[in-house]
């Protein structure tokens, strides 16, 4: 039956990103990116399993705001998701998901946006904690390419280094991830590192 409710959620959750012609490529990357933080940081946020699956549907529409146009996409996209009543979840998960894809980018959550201020606390660290790794997952496809096929993390008492693998050069999409690793630091309270694993 739980298995049942996730496919319809995955199907209504491409079908939204395929009405908003999405690139999917890059959306099915970064979703996949972001999975492999959240698992590698598991110890750090200790969400339960079930917020990867949310996590992964911000991943896939996080840039849907695209449809009209690149400047504030990232508010488009929240507001494409919090109206889209077709989306087989409550608003509650609406306005999560909307605001975690909202947060790929740009202005860091904050309790002056009415989105943010609207959820209950823990809803709030849950959003927090998930941005943090949409973010960086983004970042690391920041050319769009696929560039960086794998990730993994180890936690030390001060740091977040994140391993990765790459099948070509990745010079912007490290930048990228580094630049919009500011709000991982915040949360986790550790300075982050990106290296290649050899």
């Amino acid at each position: 039956m739980l298995k049942s409710k996730r496919q319809i959620q995955y199907r209504a959750v491409l079908e939204l990103a395929k009405s908003c012609s999405f690139d999917e490529p890059h959306a099915r990357h970064v979703a996949k990116l972001a999975g492999m933080l959240f698992d590698g940081l598991i110890s750090l946020h200790k969400f339960q399993g079930k917020w990867r699956f949310w996590l992964e549907y911000a991943a896939l529409l996080h840039d849907i705001g695209w449809v009209g146009g690149r400047k504030g996409h990232h508010k488009k996209s929240l507001n494409i998701i919090r109206e889209s009543v077709g989306l087989p979840f409550s608003y509650r998960k609406r306005l999560m998901v909307g605001s975690i894809a909202r947060y790929h980018r740009r202005t860091l959550p904050d309790v002056s946006h009415y989105h943010y201020f609207a959820l209950a606390p823990r809803d709030r660290k849950i959003v927090l904690g998930l941005s943090a790794i949409l973010r960086v997952a983004d970042g690391l496809d920041a050319a769009h390419r696929q560039a960086i096929i794998h990730v993994a993390c180890k936690i030390t008492p001060t740091e977040i280094i994140i391993y990765y693998k790459a099948k070509s050069p990745a010079a912007v999409e490290l930048q990228a991830a580094a630049a919009k690793s500011n709000l991982m630091k915040r949360v986790f309270n550790r300075t982050i590192g990106i290296q290649q694993d050899f």
